[in-house]
């Protein structure tokens, strides 16, 4: 059994793989990227508490490609934190994306099943007003 069958097997819907551009694509946008170029993900993978994205963002005349890691604080929390930033070989099959995730955790001391975070409450934003208050 290969690994993305193994994790999938595993973790169910924790596991998931989408692709949005392809390795032809990536290319066309490379050899000639538009002015107007906004950075793009153009493959996301997740694995339980560790997500990757392949994005694409501009470099001066370039578009490049690159790797963002990201993290959860608790298995069952809807945010995602930024964990790293590669610029490793960027490849779009899941195979790869998958080999290049699993080397990350590995050389991180993550986990797809455990969150190895402490969670850090933050503020909470609202949408209440506080009267203006002058300074004394």
């Amino acid at each position: 059994m290969n690994r993305a069958k193994e994790l999938r097997k595993r973790l169910g819907d924790r596991y998931s793989f989408k692709r949005w551009v392809s390795g032809q694509e990536l290319f066309r946008l490379q050899r000639r990227s538009p002015e107007d170029f906004t950075d793009m993900v153009l493959a996301e993978l997740i694995v339980g508490c560790v997500k990757m994205e392949a994005v694409a963002f501009k470099d001066g005349d370039k578009v490049e490609v690159g790797y963002d890691i990201f993290v959860k604080d608790s298995p069952d929390a809807r945010e995602w934190i930024c964990y790293d930033i590669s610029n490793r070989s960027v490849r779009l099959k899941e195979s790869e994306m998958l080999a290049e995730l699993d080397r990350v955790v590995l050389a991180n001391g993550l986990s797809y099943t455990e969150c190895c975070f402490e969670r850090l409450d933050g503020v909470v934003v609202t949408d209440e007003k506080k009267p203006f208050e002058r300074p004394p």
